[in-house]
């Protein structure tokens, strides 16, 4: 049984390595999501649905209905009788990661080295 990285390559018949980026899906992605959520979302002491303090600003946002349905479905597998969780919050909590996971890339998704990004705003329609 090969016991290196290298043994291993070497056995496969690899000729180079590849890194393989993690991602969170299947299962394991629902459990960590649902940990998250779990430890963000707080009551504000009233009767309303527990929400992230963080959250401050709301905005609109559009999805495709089988997009919604999904989020719909994943909010149901993490909800429990004591926490539901939203559609919108699972949504909010995916974009933050998503977003978090982008700024902390090293390289941009056009591929091209991280400008300065003063004088680089976009015009925002949303208000």
């Amino acid at each position: 049984m090969p016991r290196s990285s290298e043994e291993m390559r070497k056995a496969l018949g690899a000729n180079q390595p590849v890194p393989v980026r993690t991602q969170l899906h299947g299962p394991f992605g629902v459990l960590h999501l649902q940990a998250e959520l779990a430890e963000r979302l707080h009551t504000g002491g009233g009767a309303g649905r527990p929400s992230d303090p963080a959250w401050t600003i709301r905005r609109l946002v559009g999805f495709r209905p089988d997009t919604w349905r999904a989020l719909t479905e994943i909010a149901a597998r993490l909800s429990s009788p004591r926490r539901r969780v939203s559609p919108g919050q699972v949504a909010a909590s995916l974009i933050e990661d998503s977003v978090a996971k982008l700024r902390e890339s090293s390289t941009p998704l056009d591929g091209e080295p991280h400008p300065g990004r003063a004088g680089r705003r976009r015009k925002s329609h949303v208000s």
